[in-house]
């Protein structure tokens, strides 16, 4: 029988000898609790001299060194494909990325139950990512503008809060992705908001980036999602704005600007906030546009 390790690790020394396993007696309380790690005779340490990141399982105890949280998925791992026994195997660690993150969608199709997330998050710590972006649009737990969303299930304060800070424990941070030029249908079919489309029908999507007071409006969603997030990144999408430039922003100078347009609403975004005072991003904040 192999094992089998994700990623890839650099080095797997593993000559087909299995020890049985019944638990550790002094695995890491969190962790055993949300992936149901037994308590057993087995126990961990650690190698301080060790090169890198990765583990030796001997007959049992398993020695880790490195980066740990990367370790304890390695053991979960081996666990999770042994059935009740552990591998005597020598595992060096290869992680080719610092950045391991992985985009979900739930502005299409739901808005998942704070457990989903929970148990997305259990996956992610397993295979070793480090990062959850959610693309939100229009789903997040607005408070200068509570009608935003509020038909279509968005997130309550209180649960985005428990999955960020359940993220947190299992060391992989979560991170907003929104929508502030196009895909923000959702936002601006609203009776409030339509005369800050591009467009005559804001169905289209794409935010008049000419009108001082919609890029106002963008400025001032993007303040409440950086309160509500204490993640160094925040991924910004810009794609899709097939009117920019050919409506409301044509109307008022009678010239097409949507190349000018687009690159100097992302370039006041991470500039000196245009009413005076910080930048509208931190600079603790990495923001990833495309």
């Amino acid at each position: 029988m192999s094992i089998r390790i994700v990623p890839e690790p650099e080095r797997l020394e593993f000559k087909g000898d299995w020890f049985t396993f019944n638990g550790f007696e002094n695995f890491p309380e969190f962790l055993a609790q949300e992936f149901k790690v037994p308590k057993g005779d087995w126990s961990i340490g650690f190698k301080p001299e060790g090169e890198g990141t990765g583990i030796q399982v001997r007959d049992g105890r398993i020695e880790l060194w490195g980066d740990e949280r990367i370790c304890y998925a390695t053991i979960l791992q081996l666990i999770m494909q042994s059935g009740g026994r552990l591998p005597e195997a020598t595992i060096q660690e290869g992680l080719r990325f610092s950045f391991r993150g992985f985009h979900l969608d739930i502005a299409r199709g739901g808005v998942p139950r704070v457990e989903t997330f929970k148990r997305i998050l259990r996956w992610l710590f397993i295979l070793k990512y480090d990062h959850l972006a959610i693309y939100l649009e229009d789903l997040l737990p607005w408070r200068r503008y509570p009608q935003i969303g509020g038909l279509r299930g968005r997130l309550q304060e209180k649960e985005l809060r428990e999955v960020i800070e359940y993220g947190e424990r299992l060391g992989v941070e979560v991170l907003p992705s929104l929508e502030l030029s196009g895909h923000m249908e959702n936002i601006l079919t609203l009776p409030e908001f339509k005369s800050y489309s591009e467009w005559h029908n804001p169905r289209e999507g794409c935010l008049a980036l000419g009108d001082p007071e919609a890029r106002e409006f963008a400025y001032s969603l993007l303040e409440e999602v950086l309160e509500l997030f204490p993640s160094r990144y925040i991924h910004l999408g810009g794609d899709e704005t097939w009117a920019l430039g050919r409506g409301r922003s044509l109307n008022r100078t009678w010239r097409f600007e949507g190349p000018r347009l687009g690159p100097s609403y992302q370039y006041r975004i991470h500039s000196p906030h245009p009413l005076g005072g910080s930048p509208t991003l931190p600079p603790s904040s990495s923001p990833q546009t495309y």
